[in-house]
């Protein structure tokens, strides 16, 4: 009985990650046969691809109400993304940094992280807190838009906060200038051609994002009610899985060059893990902690995150010696998590 639900559960996570790439894949594709430009792909659809699985698995939790299998998956995920995934960089190259990737993502994951951490105080995250955090990233990923858009490479945490409290993104929406169409670069003919496919390849990816999401949320309850572990245990094992998209992300960016790449895709999944997906979840239901000892996790979030923004400040580098010590912390993680 364990060993069909860990294959289950192995394939269902397998699934999950392939019909995310079908799925991110055609929803690419219509965007630009529609004229949306490139880098709104790219910081949107792509963006998102990496953390769909966490999205869908979470999502399917909350709607059977198992907070436990919720944060253990979405916190797992970050500190798999601060430890294993920078750290297995690191090793495999002398990751270089930017100093404006301290200024920019570095600082406002450590906000992120930090309203994480205030919001449950009162062993919650409410609809409201949930609709802040959901709110939160639609204005940053509109904000990263914007910017891209103005070519000002150089924003940093101060710049995102004046655009959240002044309302900018507000504007931003109103005027449409998130979605940018190019003129006569499509004809009509040119737009209709094929199109069918990808719509019906879309529809394939989100059927196969669905059904192993629910495979992966009813296979991880089962497999905790067997061999006795916490659905925060279970769900840090299955964020695991959920993680190697952005791990593959990493492995491909360091073995180019691009050390900036594999930090930035791994502080950007925190942000969306965080803001995105635990903000559609506690709008569906709120997630409630009374059952979770979350003393397993956020000692490690908390270490993990500054670790790395420390490593990135001293020198503006992350080595081999600072990659094996992330890696460290996250096999101690693993033990602590699940023995």
């Amino acid at each position: 009985m364990i060993v069909i639900s860990i294959i289950l559960l192995i394939i269902g996570i397998f699934f999950l990650i392939k019909g995310s790439g079908i799925f991110v894949g055609s929803a690419s594709t219509i965007a630009k046969k529609s004229g949306v430009s490139n880098f709104v792909i790219g910081l949107t659809l792509v963006a998102l691809g990496t953390s769909l699985p966490e999205l869908t698995s979470s999502v399917i939790a909350s709607i059977e109400k198992n907070s436990g299998l919720i944060l253990g998956t979405i916190l797992g995920a970050n500190i798999a993304n601060l430890t294993l995934i920078i750290g297995i960089a690191a090793i495999m190259s002398k990751i270089k940094v930017k100093k404006q990737v301290l200024k920019r993502d570095g600082y406002i994951l450590f906000f992120v992280i930090s309203l994480l951490v205030l919001f449950l105080f009162d062993s919650q995250i409410s609809r409201v807190e949930g609709s802040v955090f959901v709110l939160l990233y639609l204005s940053y990923s509109l904000f990263l838009i914007e910017s891209k858009s103005k070519i000002k490479e150089n924003y940093d945490f101060s710049d995102f906060a004046r655009y959240f409290l002044k309302f900018k993104y507000l504007t931003y929406i109103r005027k449409g200038l998130f979605i940018r169409f190019r003129k006569g670069e499509n004809k009509p003919q040119e737009h209709k051609n094929g199109i069918l496919k990808h719509y019906l390849f879309l529809a394939l990816g989100l059927a196969i994002i669905y059904f192993s999401a629910k495979l992966v949320v009813d296979e991880a309850i089962i497999l905790a009610q067997i061999i006795n572990l916490t659905p925060l245990a279970i769900g840090v094992l299955i964020s695991i899985g959920t993680s190697l998209p952005e791990l593959s992300v990493a492995i491909s960016a360091s073995k180019k060059g691009y050390g900036n790449v594999a930090i930035g895709n791994s502080m950007g999944s925190c942000i969306a893990n965080t803001l995105l997906i635990l903000g559609i979840s506690a709008l569906i239901h709120p997630i409630k902690t009374a059952n979770t000892n979350l003393f397993e996790l956020f000692p490690f979030l908390g270490l993990s995150t500054l670790l790395v923004l420390f490593f990135i400040r001293t020198d503006f580098e992350i080595t081999k010696k600072e990659g094996i010590m992330l890696l460290l912390v996250y096999i101690l993680f693993l033990a602590n998590s699940i023995f």
